[in-house]
């Protein structure tokens, strides 16, 4: 099982309800996501993730390239067979 972090910007709400959404469009791959409330402005998402490397960093890539992450980290601890 592989984790990916982010640090999200709480005004932009709207990108708290796409990363919801993005994980729900990648259902293969996203196995569990908790929500935690850093602060009035921050959040922090961890998800759980399981699949071949190519399809994390993509779905990585995609999540990190949106507006209001704030920082973001794969970490791959195994390929999948």
């Amino acid at each position: 099982m592989d984790l990916f972090l982010l640090v999200v910007d709480l005004f932009l709400v709207v990108v708290v309800l796409y990363l919801v959404v993005v994980a729900h469009d990648h259902g293969e791959i996203v196995l569990s996501t908790l929500h935690v409330h850093l602060d009035g402005d921050t959040c922090m998402e961890i998800s759980a993730l399981r699949g071949h490397r190519g399809a994390l960093r993509h779905y990585a890539d995609h999540v990190l390239g949106m507006k209001g992450v704030l920082h973001g980290e794969l970490a791959i601890a195994a390929e999948t067979r």
